[in-house]
């Protein structure tokens, strides 16, 4: 039961991430995690969807089998690969909810947020490990044993060869530091 309770914390904490989806659709009546606002995301958020069923799959139990077949199912028709053994932070977001590549050796920290078409992958051994707060922009490729700092943002097309200190904000080919963030505004 336990492991339930884990999971249901880091589902609420993605849900929330998510949920301005349908504050944008419809308004919601009375708001807070309930029942049928998480459906409603499920409905609308590709994303959300997807790791729904990746923190369901990452519970051993009866349901499992059939967790695994639905991931399987929303992993083709998506193009989202990311291993539901994966240490993977609450709060993360998928933006787009399409083509998103994850090695299962990365670590991903809580409230992180990922855009379309985005490989974090290794060759040889361990893939990126990403702090708290980073956010990627769609289209990076993310490759080797590199450390992302909390707070850090890497920009749209980026490819990440190299470690990105806290605060920092990345981009191009190869990507380097653009500028760096204040730590006294947390995002």
């Amino acid at each position: 039961m336990g492991a339930y309770r884990e999971m249901w914390k880091l589902i609420k904490q993605d849900y929330i991430v998510n949920q301005w989806i349908v504050l944008h659709i419809n308004e919601l009546e009375g708001g807070g995690v309930k029942l049928l606002n998480i459906l409603k995301v499920l409905i609308h958020s590709r994303g959300f969807c997807y790791t729904f069923w990746l923190r369901l799959c990452g519970v051993e139990g009866v349901l499992k089998p059939f967790c695994w077949l639905i991931l399987h199912h929303l992993s083709s028709k998506y193009g989202i690969q990311i291993s539901h053994r994966m240490p993977l932070g609450g709060g993360f977001y998928i933006s787009h909810g399409v083509g998103v590549v994850i090695n299962g050796s990365a670590r991903i920290g809580k409230n992180c947020s990922i855009g379309q078409f985005t490989t974090i992958g290794s060759n040889k051994g361990k893939a990126a490990t990403i702090e708290d707060f980073v956010s990627i922009g769609p289209g990076c490729c993310i490759v080797e044993n590199v450390h992302i700092g909390h707070h850090a943002i890497i920009g749209a097309g980026s490819v990440v060869t190299h470690d990105v200190p806290s605060y920092a904000v990345v981009a191009g080919v190869p990507a380097k530091i653009i500028k760096m963030l204040s730590p006294d505004v947390d995002s």
